[in-house]
């Protein structure tokens, strides 16, 4: 049972991230280095929520869908202020998309939050 209601997530959050999206809701924005780095990571908050939106966002410069691998965390920190755990860490996920020659490394925050762009090279759907 417990393997059918997995496959079950699995396939209804499949299916909101295949959704189709429009060329005109593309927006690349061209910034060096930015989520390419531990020290500039992209601070897209919220949690595991907050990195699900940021990355069903992410798409190659022309819209393309991306794959996604996650991999292993890394780069813990302190957090400033009032929040409820005193440390965070960063994720890293590897990106790949059709017509990319070498994938990339891109770096989240999921812990801090700020207003978020595409890494250089991508774009995000509105």
């Amino acid at each position: 049972m417990k393997a059918f209601s997995a496959t079950l997530v699995f396939l209804v959050l499949l299916s909101i991230g295949c959704s189709s999206t429009n060329q005109q809701d593309i927006v690349v924005v061209k910034s060096s280095g930015y989520g390419y780095s531990a020290d500039n990571p992209v601070y897209c908050g919220g949690g595991m929520n907050g990195e699900r939106e940021y990355l069903s966002k992410l798409r190659g410069p022309q819209g393309q869908w991306v794959k996604l691998t996650r991999l292993s965390d890394c780069c813990h920190f302190e957090i400033p202020g009032e929040y409820p755990r005193k440390t965070g860490h960063l994720s890293r996920w590897t990106v790949r998309y059709a017509g990319i020659t070498q994938p990339v490394i891109i770096y989240l925050n999921a812990f801090q939050k700020e207003p978020v762009h595409a890494p250089s090279g991508f774009a995000l759907a509105n």
